[in-house]
């Protein structure tokens, strides 16, 4: 293969579990079939439940299955939530009986599985990924056997995540996920959603996010929303979300301290440890203090003019691909249209996206997005006519403040391969230009020597990313690593850069 279309190797890339996925919880009846099928086992009822108190946001789903089947079944039930959540409960119902879910290691699990699975007992393990190293069961879902179900039978799956919603340029979002990303859409017969947000900032602008769940909403005060809403035979094709914005111009800081068990209920909301009586033990607890730094104004640092320069050659495979699309994304989007910008796409021969620097708009921005989604993987890698390109197109901003920001493995492969031999040739470019170069190598085999000498000559900086697949927090620490003016070397959506 000479030529691979990015759009495509990155679709893939999801699919095969390398970018974090959610997805709504699903029974199949893995006994008989490797999919789900209502005709066999259907989702009858499914509440959802969604509190948000000061940030912290607990979901609890309850989802009801029916078999429709004369056998005996045992079933697989699949589900996963968004990044950075994190479970806090899950059950199954065998009957009357409440069995809650215990996390094991793959290996582990499936041993005690067998064990309890032969004397009739549905133990409630949960494991991450699919059976079997050859699984297409992606890597960050969990699994849990669902056994025995009986002819023509019930199944109630119970489960809870908890997510901390922060404040990014002044909004809050949520995405609750309900659309499956690996199997078609389930039919819901019976469908309640019910919504709770209680935040000590007042809540802005609320939208909901969702038109196949029309669910009607109502603020009885600054501080509040809640709704419910019901309805019969839906089709979960959509992920429920919202989102509202804060005032970002003062400062501000909200507390959440110690809560209850979900046992422990007064009045539909969680016990604190005031409420208790003194009498009772209390478990340990926790606080979590959210402070808002006032937004600095857009005038607060001088426009750049930023070059970000792309390694698109066939080295690029798979999760490099992935860390260069998530660091292109957050570099641009972290640009103000005060900034001007250019996008170099480079393999052996480079090419750059506009004629010269054009202002940092969203239509610009999404303008490069879209030609490095729509380019290909090809070719070997000459660093040589990449780094000469960005440097004529620095020299056209219309900023003094010039950076270059290389990404990707940076390995030369034709042309001049050395080092050595790279830095010779491109030496004069940097001298007494005011460029300052930054490098963020993706992959374990990224030609770091290159990039840091490259950054030390005028002053940058480099960031390694390795083989890691949540690259998020990197790109934010080394974005708020320093005070000071903000420079386009290191910008990353909603935190200032260095």
């Amino acid at each position: 293969m000479n030529r691979a279309r990015i759009r495509w190797l990155l679709i893939w890339t999801v699919l095969l579990g390398a970018w974090p996925l959610a997805d709504a919880g699903v029974l199949i009846p893995s006994s008989v079939k490797s999919q789900p099928d209502p005709a066999i086992l259907s989702l009858e009822e499914m509440q959802i439940r969604i509190e948000v108190d000061q940030g912290l946001m607990r979901v609890r789903m309850t989802q009801y299955y029916a078999s429709h089947d004369h056998r005996i079944l045992e079933g697989t039930y699949l589900f996963s939530f968004p990044p950075g959540a994190s479970l806090s409960d899950f059950a199954i119902w065998d009957g009357a009986t409440r069995i809650p879910g215990v996390i094991l290691e793959k290996r582990k699990a499936a041993e005690i599985y067998r064990d309890l699975a032969a004397q009739a007992i549905d133990p409630g393990l949960l494991q991450m990924g699919g059976e079997g190293e050859e699984s297409e069961i992606p890597a960050d879902f969990f699994t849990v056997k669902v056994a025995p179900i009986p002819p023509r039978g019930f199944k109630r799956v119970e489960l809870e995540y908890q997510q901390h919603l922060a404040v990014a340029d002044g909004r809050v979002e949520m995405v609750l996920p309900l659309k499956s990303r690996i199997f078609p859409a389930q039919t819901v017969r019976s469908l309640s959603v019910e919504l709770a947000v209680a935040d000590g900032r007042a809540i802005r602008d609320f939208t909901l996010a969702a038109a196949a769940y029309p669910l009607p909403w109502r603020q009885p005060d600054a501080n509040r929303v809640e709704g419910a809403w019901q309805g019969r035979n839906v089709l979960l094709t959509e992920d429920f979300g919202f989102k509202w914005t804060v005032d970002t111009a003062q400062p501000s800081s909200v507390w959440l301290t110690w809560r209850g068990r979900e046992s422990e209920l007064l009045a539909g909301r969680a016990l604190t440890a005031e409420d208790r009586p003194a009498s009772e033990a209390t478990d340990d607890g926790y606080f979590l203090l959210d402070h808002l730094f006032p937004a600095s104004p857009a005038s607060g640092r001088r426009p750049v003019t930023a070059i970000v320069v792309l390694d698109t050659s066939l080295s690029m495979w798979w999760g490099k691909l992935q860390q260069a699309h998530e660091t292109l994304r957050a570099y641009l989007g972290a640009l103000q249209p005060t900034d001007d910008f250019n996008l170099v796409l480079f393999g052996e021969k480079a090419r750059s996206i506009f004629p010269k620097p054009v202002a940092a708009t969203p239509e610009n921005v999404g303008r490069a997005l879209e030609a490095f989604l729509g380019g290909y993987l090809a070719g070997g890698t000459d660093p040589v006519p990449a780094l000469e390109a960005a440097a004529n197109q620095a020299a056209q901003g219309r900023s003094p403040d010039r950076h270059l920001v290389l990404i990707g493995d940076w390995m030369p492969t034709t042309g001049r391969v050395k080092n050595a031999a790279v830095l010779d040739k491109v030496k004069p470019l940097f001298q007494g230009r005011g460029l300052k170069v930054h490098g963020v190598a993706t992959g374990d085999d990224a030609n770091r020597a290159l990039l840091e000498i490259l950054a030390g000559w005028t002053g940058g900086q480099v960031l390694a990313l390795g083989s890691r697949e949540d690259i998020t927090t990197d790109l934010q620490l080394r974005s708020a690593g320093s005070g000071g003016s903000r420079s386009a070397g290191w910008a990353s959506k909603g935190a200032p850069a260095c």
